[in-house]
């Protein structure tokens, strides 16, 4: 805002600028290029001229409502794009859930990188969008399984712009079993963790990482300790592969979901913990 004074008298002493500045003048001088208005101030009248620049419209004073459904997630500070925030929006269609990734940065280059990480999301978890609204996207077995996607959101959008995203291959090496573990698809949704040795060491470890494939995708037991299976009965081999650290690791894995679960959450104070 650029404000100028003019005063009706011929004294030399520079004029005292007005206190207060209220909210509501500065949304009538967006509305209107120059508004003149009235002010006392140290009990003499000045006539005041506010003059509004072009960038300061009044879209950008008044609010903005969008339908985006229920915010699941929320990358806050993205260092690859102006320190912007991304939140992760889910909503149903026809009792199918569908996702949005979303930043109120009105830039091209913030609409970019939140393209960018979309597709991303579709190339690694395997997501497809909506044949309705290719902004929305969704998994082809018709269920949300949130609870992976929320934390594969976030590794995802640590992914530079200019790294080509590509799928992972479920399992590695694993150091505390000294070997390779496999995931081995057995159909309908049901996997199951192999080490390449047949030491009883690599065994407990791959039990172990299938118990951390537990906690963290809501999956369901399989016929024993080393089996995982989807609830949905559908192969997600991306998505198995995408947490694959964070399943081997599962205690540091949870310990960072319990120190992310307050950021960029405004919520009073009988509701917080």
């Amino acid at each position: 805002l650029i404000v100028q004074h003019s005063n009706s008298d011929n004294h030399r002493q520079k004029p005292r600028e007005p206190s207060r500045f209220s909210y509501y003048q500065a949304r009538m001088s967006a509305q209107r290029p120059a508004l003149y208005t009235r002010l006392t101030n140290g009990g003499q009248h000045k006539k005041i001229r506010l003059e509004v620049s072009r960038h300061f419209s009044t879209q950008s004073i008044m609010a903005r409502t969008l339908d985006l459904g229920q915010r699941i997630e929320i990358y806050s500070s993205d260092p690859e794009c102006d320190l912007i925030s991304i939140g992760l929006y889910r909503c149903f269609e026809n009792r199918r859930p569908r996702f949005l990734l979303h930043t109120y940065r009105q830039t091209p280059a913030a609409r970019a990188r939140v393209d960018f990480l979309s597709g991303a999301l579709q190339t690694m978890l395997g997501m497809s969008p909506c044949i309705d609204d290719p902004n929305w996207i969704e998994f082809p077995c018709g269920m949300g399984h949130e609870r992976p996607l929320r934390r594969a959101f976030l590794d995802v959008c640590k992914i530079p712009s200019d790294v080509a995203p590509c799928p992972k291959s479920p399992g590695g090496f694993d150091k505390k079993a000294n070997c390779n573990l496999t995931m081995e698809s057995l159909g309908d949704g049901r996997f199951r963790l192999q080490p390449t040795t047949s030491e009883a060491t690599a065994s407990r470890r791959a039990a172990a990482v299938a118990r951390g494939y537990l906690k963290l995708c809501d999956l369901i037991p399989g016929d024993n300790e080393c089996e995982v299976r989807f609830e949905c009965g559908t192969d997600h081999p991306s998505l198995l592969a995408m947490l694959w650290q964070r399943a081997q690791n599962v205690r540091a894995s949870l310990r960072e979901d319990e120190q992310n679960s307050g950021r960029g959450v405004l919520a009073p104070p009988s509701q917080q913990k």
